[in-house]
């Protein structure tokens, strides 16, 4: 029985240990918004080729940054049901603290109209206060939609 309970102990503590080291890099998981109309323009060189500009905002509910808002934007240029995005980034507030993201690189694919799922690079170009270590981090970005207008933003180091 002893040996039962200190296998069952240390099972226990590695599975607790192990959830620790797979959340340890999610700074942020955010539910996001669309926030107003996003702008889409025709470029024109065949049918499908778009330019899109959107803003959202978003509030996390876990990571590194639970509580904090995010308000953000982004452009991408699609070409039927692909997408690159082009630039993007927005500003994450929390008590205490402020940072700067910027988009270095993504890619979406459409799944319906107005939702898409993305993921790529950015980079926190400025960090204060109480997320201050954040300054210089290059973060990956998942990117899920969950109905129209609204979206799960993970960002991981």
């Amino acid at each position: 029985m002893k040996r039962f309970l200190a296998t069952t102990a240390i099972t226990m503590i590695c599975l607790v240990g192990i959830s620790e080291i797979a959340s340890a890099d999610m700074i942020a998981r955010y539910d996001c918004t669309s926030t107003g109309v996003p702008t889409i323009d025709a470029i024109g060189e065949y049918p499908g080729h778009i330019l899109s500009s959107g803003q959202f905002t978003c509030v996390a509910s876990e990571g590194l940054l639970k509580g904090a808002t995010y308000t953000a934007f982004s452009n991408a240029e699609w070409q039927g049901q692909n997408g690159v995005f082009i630039s993007g980034g927005g500003v994450h507030r929390i008590t205490g603290g402020i940072a700067v993201q910027q988009l270095i690189e993504g890619k979406g694919v459409a799944s319906a109209p107005g939702q898409y799922d993305a993921s790529g690079s950015g980079t926190i170009k400025f960090a204060a206060g109480s997320i201050a270590q954040l300054a210089g981090k290059t973060v990956k970005w998942t990117s899920k939609s969950n109905g129209a207008g609204r979206s799960i933003l993970e960002l991981t180091d």
